[in-house]
Formats: C-alpha cells, structure tokens, sequence
C-alpha cells in the first residue's frame, strides 16, 4: 500500500488459536477521513487473508512529510 508511509509500530497477542493485533500506520496527513478508513479496512484484511488474524486495531498518525 503506497498511501501507507510507515508502520510505527506492531503489537500482537494470541489467545490460543486467536490472533490479535494492533497496528500504527502513518500516511500523508492531506488525506481524507473517508480514504483514512479505507486504508485501515485494507491492512485489517490483508491481515486476516495472509496471516489469519481475528482481530485488527489499525490506528493512523499523520506522517511528518519532511521525513520522508
């Protein structure tokens, strides 16, 4: 995902066969609310395809473009 500028962090935790997983993402701070949650609904998905994940917690943070 190119709108997706940084992972900042990862945490998990299993509860036997359950995966669950918190993630921060930084992206352009321009970009709408509405393509925000789009972002977060794609990584959530992309989580649970690949890896099995029940329960994903996606937070954005505006990135400093200057950065990057």
């Amino acid at each position: 995902m190119r709108e997706v500028l940084e992972v900042e962090s990862i945490k998990g935790r299993t509860y036997r066969t359950i995966i669950y997983v918190e993630v921060i993402i930084k992206t352009n701070p321009e970009i709408t609310v509405k393509r925000s949650h789009e972002l977060t609904e794609q990584v959530e998905n992309l989580l649970t395809a690949d890896f099995g994940v029940f329960d994903t917690k996606i937070h954005v943070e505006p990135s400093d473009l200057n950065d990057n």
